[in-house]
């Protein structure tokens, strides 16, 4: 394509000028000034299509044969499970075993405890003994206080049945047990054998 020839007009005289000339050669008047050429728009590019992703796989219809999804709402709540009784274990036996043996011992402290005023195998208070020789024919005078001291509590232990009596008490008899006579103060006592000769013990407390 050949481009267009601009035409250039002189305004005084008329006459159809060439566009290389910029005076009129007939009157000798300026020309016109040229036209701007049109500035063509920028091109633009083409827009490219976007590709669609391939869809992979294989869609299957869902068939009427197959059940609905389950729904968690539409279930009954379950009741919850009965408690478990717990089983005892090696630690609990030793410790319930350990709990008896240590109340079988609490008992028999507290039997001797009440025969002998105080737990005889204290380290504390070592007990005393007086050993006297009775027999059915008379009484035997006994005074503790040389032994035991002044206001201390003791208890007769015999071999047999014996009868024992204070000046400011009844007479006792025992019938071999060991019998506590608790604290005589200043009195003396006096022994008597039921039966043969025996031999008392007197123990303070």
């Amino acid at each position: 394509m050949s481009a267009e020839v601009e035409t250039i007009v002189c305004s005084e005289c008329g006459k159809n000028l060439s566009p290389t000339f910029r005076f009129c050669v007939r009157c000798g008047a300026a020309a016109p000034p040229r036209r701007a050429a049109p500035v063509a728009p920028p091109p633009i590019a083409p827009i490219r299509p976007t590709p669609f992703l391939a869809v992979t796989g294989t869609i299957r219809p869902l068939d009427a044969a197959t059940p609905p999804p389950h729904d968690d709402r539409d279930a009954k709540p379950q009741p919850p499970p009965p408690p478990t009784k717990p089983t005892p274990s090696g630690t609990s036996r030793s410790s319930t075993k350990v709990l008896a043996v240590v109340a079988g011992i609490a008992g028999i402290a507290v039997g001797l405890t009440a025969i002998f005023g105080h737990f005889p195998f204290a380290g504390d208070v070592a007990p005393q003994k007086l050993t006297v020789t009775v027999g059915p024919d008379r009484w035997v005078d006994v005074d503790p206080r040389a032994t035991f001291g002044v206001d201390r509590d003791f208890v007769v232990l015999g071999d047999g049945p014996l009868r024992m009596r204070t000046s400011s008490g009844k007479p006792v008899l025992s019938n071999g047990a060991p019998v506590s006579l608790g604290n005589v103060g200043a009195d003396r006592i006096e022994l008597k054998s039921i039966g043969g000769p025996q031999t008392v013990t007197l123990m303070s407390r």
